[in-house]
C-alpha cells in the first residue's frame, strides 16, 4: 500500500504541482489554491469600471436612420417624431480581396553574363499568395491557435475566396523561409545580450514529447523546439560555457545547473512552491519559512527601488546572504522545509546575482509570458504533426514575440518585413 500511495503521489504532482495555474486545479483541491494574501490587490476586473467614450469622427463614410412607420402596438400610422439622439456606430465592412495582375520583368546583364528578375514589395518569391494575405493567415495560426481546415472556412465567408488548407501551409511555410536569416540573426543578437532570462515547457510533435525553448534578452526573443531538455540545448544555443556572456536567468532546473555560467535563480518559483507548502501545511514549519523567504525577498525590491550604488549593493549582498545562511542553519523538522532549504543551499550563491549586477532580474517571467501566449496553439491543434513545422512555427513566433516585446504592432511589422524581404532589401529585426 506505500508503493502504491507512493506510486499515485507522483502520478498526481505531474498534474497539481506549485506551478499549476489555478484555473487547471481540481474543485476538491481548491482549499490548497495559490490565492493572493488577504488585504493585497485582487486579481481580476474591477467591479464598477469607467466607461471610456469615444470621440466622434470628424467625417463619417454613412449615416443611416432608425425609423417607422406604424406604431408596433396598434399598427396605427398617425405617428410623429417629437424625439432623436444620435450616435456613431463601428461596423465591419465585407473585405474585397484585392487581386493583382504581376509582370515580372527578366534582365540580363551585359558586363557578367548573370540573369535575374525584377522585384516589388507585392510580388511574392513562390506562390500567388501575397505579403499581406501570408501575414494575415500566419497571424490566424499563431495568435488564435487556428487549424488550417478552420482558417479556409473563416477566409471563404470573410473574403467569398477560398484557399485550401495547401496554400495556407505553403505560404506559412514561405514566410518561414523568408525569416530564416533573420531568425539566425536573433539567436546571435541573444547570444551577445547581457542578461538571458531562459525557460522551457513540453510541446508534442509527432505525439511524441518535445520541448518549447524561450530564450528572452533585452529586445529579443528566441524560440527553438527542441527533442530533448538536457543541457545540450544549452550548449546548442549559446555555445559551450566557456563563451558564454553575460548572466543566464533561470528556474532551479538542473539542466541549467549542469549549464556552468553565472546565474540568477528565479525567486518567484522558490516562493510559489514555498507558499503553495505553507497553504497545504499550515501547521507545520515550512509555513514559517515562506514567511522568512517572502520578506527577504521584500526587503531585496525596497532596497533595488532606491537605485542603489555598487558599494551599497555589495554591502546588501552581504546582509542577504547572511540571512540565508541562517535559514539554512536553522533545524528545520517538516519534509517539506527541508527539500525547500535543500533547494536553497544547492544554489546558495545564485540567489543574489541580481542584487549585485544592475538590470539583472530575480526572476523570469519574462519567459513566462510568451510561454503563455503561445500555449494556445498547443492546447487547440496538440502541437505540430512535422519537424518542419515545429521549425516554421519557432522562426515565425521569435519574430511575433521580438516585436510583442517592444510593444509593436505584430501584424504590420510582419507584412512591412516581408514586403522589404520582396523587395530585395535585407531587413533586420
Amino acid at each position: 500500500m506505500e508503493k502504491e500511495n507512493e506510486k499515485l503521489r507522483k502520478k498526481l504532482n505531474q498534474f497539481y504541482n506549485s506551478n499549476t495555474p489555478t484555473s487547471h486545479i481540481p474543485a476538491y483541491l481548491k482549499q490548497y489554491s495559490t490565492t493572493r494574501e488577504p488585504g493585497k490587490k485582487k486579481k481580476g476586473r474591477r467591479k464598477k469600471r469607467h466607461v471610456n467614450i469615444r470621440t466622434p469622427p470628424e467625417k463619417f463614410d454613412k449615416k443611416v436612420t432608425a425609423s417607422a412607420n406604424c406604431c408596433p402596438n396598434c399598427s396605427g400610422q398617425s405617428i410623429d417624431v417629437e424625439d432623436k439622439h444620435e450616435f456613431t456606430i463601428y461596423e465591419l465592412p465585407k473585405i474585397t480581396l484585392m487581386k493583382i495582375k504581376a509582370v515580372v520583368l527578366h534582365y540580363g546583364c551585359k558586363d557578367c553574363g548573370i540573369k535575374f528578375e525584377g522585384k516589388h514589395p507585392q510580388v511574392p518569391i513562390k506562390g500567388q499568395i501575397g505579403p499581406g494575405l501570408q501575414c494575415f493567415f500566419a497571424v490566424l495560426k499563431h495568435h488564435f491557435g487556428g487549424a488550417y481546415g478552420k482558417i479556409s472556412e473563416f477566409t471563404e465567408e470573410l473574403m467569398d475566396e477560398k484557399f485550401c488548407r495547401q496554400t495556407i501551409n505553403n505560404s506559412i511555410s514561405n514566410i518561414a523561409e523568408m525569416l530564416n536569416p533573420s531568425y539566425n540573426k536573433i539567436k546571435e543578437d541573444v547570444k551577445k545580450s547581457k542578461v538571458k532570462q531562459c525557460d522551457e515547457t513540453g510541446w508534442p510533435v509527432n505525439g511524441k514529447n518535445w520541448w518549447l525553448w524561450v530564450v528572452v534578452a533585452a529586445n529579443f526573443v528566441y524560440l527553438s523546439i527542441e527533442k530533448s531538455r538536457s543541457s545540450q540545448i544549452l550548449k546548442k544555443i549559446f555555445g559551450v560555457a566557456e563563451d558564454f556572456v553575460g548572466v543566464l536567468v533561470s528556474d532551479c532546473y538542473s539542466a541549467y545547473q549542469a549549464f556552468k555560467v553565472v546565474s540568477q535563480k528565479c525567486w518567484l518559483h522558490l516562493l510559489r512552491k514555498a507558499k503553495f507548502e505553507a497553504k497545504k501545511h499550515p501547521k507545520k514549519d515550512v509555513h514559517l519559512l515562506y514567511q522568512s523567504l517572502i520578506s527577504i525577498y521584500d526587503s531585496i525590491n525596497d532596497f533595488l527601488r532606491k537605485k542603489p550604488n555598487q558599494s551599497q549593493r555589495i554591502l546588501h549582498t552581504l546582509m542577504y546572504k547572511q540571512k540565508l545562511d541562517r535559514i539554512c542553519l536553522t533545524e528545520w523538522k517538516s519534509k517539506e522545509a527541508i527539500t525547500l532549504v535543500n533547494r536553497i543551499k544547492k544554489y546558495i550563491h545564485q540567489w543574489l546575482v541580481g542584487v549585485i549586477i544592475t538590470q539583472v532580474p530575480l526572476h523570469n517571467n519574462d519567459n513566462e509570458r510568451p510561454i503563455r501566449s503561445l500555449a494556445l496553439p498547443r492546447k487547440v491543434c496538440g502541437g505540430h504533426r512535422t519537424e518542419k513545422g515545429a521549425r516554421d512555427f519557432s522562426i515565425i513566433a521569435s519574430h511575433l514575440q521580438s516585436w510583442r516585446l517592444r510593444k509593436l504592432p505584430q501584424f504590420s511589422s510582419l507584412s512591412d518585413f516581408l514586403s522589404s524581404i520582396y523587395a530585395g532589401k535585407n531587413p533586420s529585426l
